[in-house]
């Protein structure tokens, strides 16, 4: 099942980036070292299928997998935070990561219509402050690839997909804001 985000799990997404910028800015040190980076393994799957054009309506939340000139490859999940991760980290003895809880059940890719005005935007370490940027869809590409070459981007690892929001309107993607996870 894919679920909205709802907005105020989109206000909490914003007040933990806020937070965690401060604390990560005071705990990374000037050049990280991938080696010592703790890193979450999303499971490959070679399962892709592409949805109607009608349809999904609303923000959603998942992994870029992949960014094309006209289409947008994603593997949906479901973030829960608060007493609602806490719940169903306890059921089902899964690790809780400060006050989130990813839950991925069907870890199949999914391509979506990519619209032409699409807005991407991540979290990009300025002057010791996470500071959200507006890039291309190619830089998007870039920055799963580890080719970006415009900032560091906080909580990327290269070759891994980018943890976002996504705006969906009739099927179509029209924004996609990347989802800092500590």
């Amino acid at each position: 099942m894919i679920r909205k985000v709802s907005k105020q799990g989109s206000l909490i997404s914003v007040c933990m980036v806020a937070a965690l910028t401060l604390f990560v800015s005071a705990c990374l040190p000037s050049s990280e070292d991938p080696a010592e980076s703790t890193t979450t393994t999303v499971a490959e799957s070679t399962t892709t299928t592409r949805v109607q054009a009608t349809g999904m309506n609303g923000v959603y939340f998942g992994y870029v997998i992949s960014v094309g000139s006209e289409t947008i490859t994603v593997d949906f999940a479901e973030i829960l935070t608060g007493d609602e991760a806490t719940a169903a980290a306890e059921a089902s003895g899964a690790p809780l990561s400060g006050d989130y809880l990813i839950i991925n059940p069907d870890p199949s890719m999914v391509s979506f219509p990519l619209s032409t005005s699409a807005v991407f935007s991540v979290q990009i370490l300025s002057a010791g402050s996470a500071v959200e940027s507006q890039i291309t869809p190619s830089d998007f590409q870039d920055v799963i690839d580890g080719t970006f070459s415009g900032g560091n981007v906080i909580g990327v690892f290269p070759g891994s997909p980018i943890p976002a929001n996504l705006s969906i309107v009739d099927g179509v993607i029209t924004g996609v804001q990347q989802a800092y996870l500590p």
